[in-house]
């Protein structure tokens, strides 16, 4: 073979291999990933600026190296890598970073080299000054553009070697703009996590924890106070704090010394659910006098919470949701809408008390963004057709190769949605002050959308999870650097709802309903659940009927019963048990003060009257209410059921005569239950024992026992009675002579 021969031969082995090894890494997702966690060092960028790169500029990073190996590595040294070629789509740049996208591009200068040797778990910072001309960036169109950035070291042999590798992006703005801006609006939502104890309303101690510095809600309200950032309120966490501010909250401590809270940055299902403190009795038997609540520290941090809300949210668009964030989803599978109903009535007018704006309350925001077709329609018929959705709970039927605009009319019922971006959704709630990473992708996102369509403007949405803890300075910097950006404008959330800006508009495309993943994290209350709700507020409801005021002894606990289908419980099924117990409970101790006394009753008569006794140990008089009667047992019949309205004094007793008729003697046991007006159960059923001997039943067997033992006499006597013998008289034959 010649040497020409011999050589072409080795190149094409070289090609294919390269071919080959390429392939491999493109159809593998995540290889060049998996390689770089293999190298024993890690590179981090804590932030890179300018947001938009332009001629003339420098780019500068900082960042940080840490050595994940066993060993020091020494002469370390990082670098940035020029790649090239635009990522025009948001796909691309999902590859790029994602490890799909083989390319490493090639090295340029000046490095950054470390003073010392890196010693074995130890991390060291750095700083990178780029000149954009370097990068090859110059002539190249609008958009994000992959960069990398590598370290190198040198071993016990002396080779150099690579010891990190990161993939980052930068956005290159060239001197003519050639887009149009897209918009983006931001969604904070403000709502509280169940009480893990076992008492209705939080206590001063609970609401205390939850508002120390670097808890969630501390730092939600940090991050949140933003401007240009949309807010979603419960209303039962205002009137939580609201309660907590004036002392009237249960307090578990005799003194008033500081709690220890959990550890900063967690989560914790001991934190804020809603409060109804001024009727509702207290079930923890720890609970001290109202002077200790009012005393109370949480007090001042309760009030400046709300104060600094009040203050944050003055010109702000803020979304009203219903009281307790109720799981609409659960709600509307136990066709029980009246629960929204109720609890849209009972948080109407909070916000503007407390925060003194005008929330919007045209809005529907189910929980984690997901509502079927049934929910959608239930929720229309309560005249709620704008909603706020999980773009992955409605998927377009044909995808595009573009990102479309938030807005879509797809929907049953005649209603709109506005879909939030999960994916820029998720980057802006893991943004970080120690990694800019998903700062840097989140920018990369928005301007990859730009030039997928650089003509056409359209709206993106970000939600921010209701548990999520923000990191406040990540957080307000990427919200700040995004009110700057010169591709992108902030709008509100409402206004998405308009027609879209531009022409193609996608709002009329087919999408289909998407079922919401279910995992441990996300199971919350039940259609038993709801059940157990809707039975409590019955009882209440009946309650309410018969009182004359009934917003002093019922309001409050029906407001309470919503906290049990709250979408809150969602991860926290066993605190959601214990409170159900204590709200039953709560209830019991207020509907059985009126109750029909139990007893045990003789009746020796075919008919009469049966004498039952009802109390009412309410500080309220009792109108209107009827007793119930019913009689299982065919041996006693209750002539009337209901009886005719009963007025029973505060504090007093009251006897009613029930009329029956017996037919047979035995053991009965009747169920009495009071009831209103509207045939609703007030209290529980109440079972009265009655033991049947007519008299004239008795009179009657009596004698026909008496007869029956006349004639058994009279038979045996006729019986036992001796036979006598007849006598023989012989008489003559006529022919016999005499």
């Amino acid at each position: 073979m010649s040497a020409r021969r011999l050589l072409a031969v080795t190149a094409a082995g070289l090609v294919t291999g390269l071919v080959s090894t390429l392939t491999s890494l493109v159809t593998a997702p995540g290889a060049l990933v998996a390689h770089a966690e293999t190298l024993p060092a890690r590179i981090v960028v804590t932030s890179v600026s300018p947001a938009l790169v332009q001629q003339g500029d420098t780019v500068h990073v900082t960042g940080r190296i840490t050595n994940q190996g066993k060993t020091a590595i020494e002469q370390v040294s990082v670098r940035m890598r020029a790649v090239g070629g635009r990522l025009g789509t948001r796909d691309d740049v999902d590859s790029w970073l994602d490890g799909r996208d083989p390319r490493e591009g090639v090295p340029v200068n000046p490095t950054a080299e470390l003073p010392a040797p890196l010693a074995a778990g130890k991390s060291a910072t750095f700083t990178l000054d780029v000149p954009a001309q370097a990068l090859g960036l110059r002539g190249g169109a609008f958009g994000a553009y992959p960069i990398a950035l590598d370290a190198r070291a040198t071993d016990s042999d002396g080779a150099r070697d690579q010891v990190a590798l990161l993939r980052s992006t930068l956005q290159w703005q060239p001197p003519a703009r050639e887009y149009v801006k897209q918009q983006i609006g931001w969604l904070v939502p403000f709502t509280g996590l169940p009480a893990a104890t076992a008492n209705v309303v939080p206590t001063m101690e609970q609401v205390q924890a939850a508002l120390a510095p670097g808890r969630r809600l501390a730092r939600l309200l940090d991050a949140a106070s933003s401007p240009g950032v949309a807010w979603a309120v419960d209303p039962a966490l205002l009137a939580t704090l609201q309660a907590a501010a004036e002392g009237t909250l249960p307090s578990t401590n005799t003194s008033t010394s500081t709690p220890t809270g959990t550890p900063t940055g967690t989560t914790s299902p001991t934190t804020i659910t809603s409060a109804t403190p001024s009727s509702t009795p207290s079930s923890t038997p720890s609970s001290t006098p109202s002077s200790t609540a009012a005393s109370h520290p949480a007090r001042a941090a309760a009030a400046d919470f709300l104060a600094r809300m009040r203050a944050a949210a003055a010109g702000r668009e803020i979304i009203e949701l219903p009281y307790a964030d109720p799981d609409l989803q659960v709600i509307s599978n136990a066709s029980a809408m009246t629960l929204v109903t109720a609890a849209r009535a009972a948080g109407a007018g909070t916000i503007s008390e407390l925060l003194g704006v005008t929330p919007r309350v045209d809005l529907g925001l189910p929980t984690d963004g997901y509502a079927d077709d049934r929910l959608i329609g239930d929720l229309a018929g309560q005249d709620v057709t704008r909603l706020v959705l999980d773009e992955r709970s409605r998927p377009l039927v044909d995808a595009l190769s573009y990102t479309p605009d938030a807005m879509t009319q797809s929907l049953p019922a005649g209603a709109t949605a506005v879909l939030w971006d999960a994916q820029l959704s998720r980057l802006a709630t893991t943004a970080s002050s120690r990694d800019a990473a998903s700062t840097d992708r989140f920018l990369a996102e928005t301007a990859a959308m730009t030039s997928e369509r650089p003509g056409l403007a359209r709206r993106m949405l970000v939600t921010v999870p209701p548990t999520a803890v923000l990191d406040v300075a990540a957080f307000k910097a990427l919200v700040g650097t995004v009110s700057t950006a010169p591709w992108l404008t902030v709008i509100s959330v409402g206004s998405m709802f308009d027609p879209p800006p531009e022409r193609a508009d996608a709002s009329q495309l087919p999408r289909h309903q998407v079922d919401a993943p279910t995992t441990p994290a996300n199971e919350g209350i039940t259609t038993l659940d709801v059940g157990t709700a809707l039975g409590l507020r019955s009882q209440l409801a009946a309650l309410g009927e018969v009182v004359a005021e009934p917003a002093e002894l019922t309001a409050d606990l029906q407001r309470s019963t919503l906290d049990l289908v709250s979408s809150v419980w969602r991860g926290h099924r066993k605190p959601l048990a214990v409170h159900q117990a204590t709200s039953t409970q709560a209830v019991h101790a207020v509907t059985s003060k009126v109750s029909v006394l139990k007893t045990t009753i003789t009746f020796l008569r075919s008919s009469g009257e049966l004498q039952l006794t009802i109390r009412n140990d309410l500080r309220l008089k009792v109108t209107n209410l009827r007793l119930r009667v019913v009689a299982p047992s065919p041996r006693l019949v209750v002539s009337q059921e209901i009886s005719d309205p009963i007025d029973v004094a505060p504090g007093t007793r009251t006897s009613i005569r029930v009329p029956v008729r017996a037919l047979a003697s035995g053991q009965v046991e009747l169920q009495a239950q009071l009831i209103s007006p509207s045939g609703g159960a007030v209290g529980d059923p109440v079972a009265v024992q009655v033991r049947v001997r007519p008299t004239d039943s008795w009179v009657l067997s009596v004698f026909a026992v008496i007869v029956g033992l006349v004639v058994l006499v009279g038979l045996v006597r006729a019986l036992r009675r001796p036979r006598r013998r007849a006598r023989t008289i012989d008489v003559p034959d006529e022919g016999e002579a005499s």
